[in-house]
């Protein structure tokens, strides 16, 4: 709970000095709210609709605290409907049996982003959240909505405020200046896709994890979030969009601008999502 009391905490003190009008203590409380743990303070240029944005995907560690309250509240039962479909996992070659029993339970996965959860299930976590962020307050008060970004607002994000960015980083290149990838994708080398029978293959020797990787293993850059690019494509508000790409996907679907759709409820193992935090 450490992460949801200092923003609770931390919204409930700008709450308080909206108050006092444009003091000192204030400007203080608003740069202090930039850098919450977990959270960064995203202004809008036009002046309206600033917003928190969780800092990486929810994690596994997250999405359980979510699930032994839905268990607390209503049983086995409820807990059961938000759980996720951890048997997704059996359908990836090599390694799906063994993250299909370790991927969301072992402590050794608690900072890797939760994946084969639902569109519904997303929005069930953010409405558990909104809830634990608004017990403090009485009506009338402050109130904190919490909900999966619309894509205009991830593209938001991820562009760093600037239309011109192609990625959630400065520049054109999947690569740092030391050569490093940027992301965690699915890096072809243009030596591994040959011509066999008019078509394009892409041979063996892939570069990539071939798997999610912990939600702090890469910076990208934007508004100090990580992994707007790769690691899990990321549910937005519209149903049947992710944004962002995957670890199996190419440096294509990292683009700011492109994004993926997706049939019925969504739960796959390259599907995760973020939040964002609204204070009214």
């Amino acid at each position: 709970m450490k992460k949801i009391i200092i923003l609770t905490l931390t919204v409930m003190t700008f709450g308080m000095a909206n108050v006092l009008g444009q003091s000192k203590d204030v400007k203080r409380t608003e740069r202090n709210m930039k850098h919450l743990s977990g959270y960064v303070y995203v202004p809008k240029i036009d002046g309206e609709g600033g917003f928190y944005v969780s800092t990486s995907e929810i994690t596994n560690l997250d999405y359980m605290e979510f699930v032994h309250h839905m268990k607390t509240e209503g049983g086995a039962s409820a807990a059961q409907q938000v759980m996720p479909d951890t048997s997704l996992w059996n359908e990836v070659p090599e390694i799906g049996a063994t993250m299909a029993e370790y991927y969301y339970g072992h402590p050794g996965y608690h900072t890797f982003p939760v994946v084969c959860i639902t569109h519904e299930q997303a929005l069930a976590y953010c409405e558990w959240l909104e809830g634990v962020l608004n017990e403090h307050y009485a009506e009338g008060e402050v109130r904190i909505t919490v909900t999966l970004p619309t894509e205009e607002e991830w593209k938001y994000v991820a562009m760093d405020g600037s239309e011109s960015n192609t990625f959630p980083w400065t520049g054109n290149s999947l690569m740092n200046e030391e050569g490093k990838y940027r992301a965690n994708f699915l890096a072809v080398n243009q030596a591994n896709i040959v011509a066999a029978d008019e078509q394009l293959i892409i041979a063996e020797d892939l570069q990539g994890e071939m798997m999610p990787v912990s939600v702090h293993d890469f910076d990208t850059g934007a508004f100090a979030t990580s992994h707007m690019a790769g690691n899990v494509a990321e549910f937005v508000l519209e149903k049947g969009i992710t944004k962002g790409g995957s670890f199996a996907d190419t440096g294509y679907y990292l683009k700011n601008n492109v994004l993926q759709t997706y049939q019925d409820a969504g739960a796959s193992v390259e599907h995760g999502f973020r939040v964002i935090v609204k204070v009214n």
